[in-house]
């Protein structure tokens, strides 16, 4: 595939956490439990890592640089993904608002991504 497909795989994400991290801070006091904010938090930081490690790597490519391990990144980025899943499903579950939703779907996303990828890596 050429860069400009990955990028639009790997940047919709990022763009789409980016707006969901302003969604939850312009919502912060609304969230009636400190618990549930934090929750909240760390569950939409999985997919933010996971959307940059994978921008990040994509960057470090088209630059010009050499991945040694290409199973051992994707492997991060799917493990990172899953991680996110399942947080992500219990937030949905706890807090239902768009951001928690928008978290979840971005790390179904690049779990599905990195799948395909670390299946495809010889």
């Amino acid at each position: 595939m050429s860069f400009g497909t990955w990028w639009v795989s790997f940047g919709v994400p990022l763009l789409a956490m980016l707006i969901a991290w302003i969604g939850l801070v312009s919502r912060w006091r609304t969230v009636k439990y400190l618990a549930i904010r934090l929750l909240v938090s760390i569950a939409m930081a999985f997919p933010t890592a996971a959307a940059l490690l994978a921008c990040g790597g994509l960057a470090y490519v088209q630059r010009g640089g050499i991945v040694h391990d290409e199973l051992r990144f994707l492997g991060a980025v799917f493990f990172v993904s899953f991680a996110g899943v399942l947080l992500g499903a219990a937030v949905v579950i706890t807090s239902r608002r768009w951001f928690s939703l928008a978290a979840l779907a971005v790390s179904a996303w690049m779990l599905l991504l990195s799948g395909l990828a670390v299946s495809a890596a010889d």
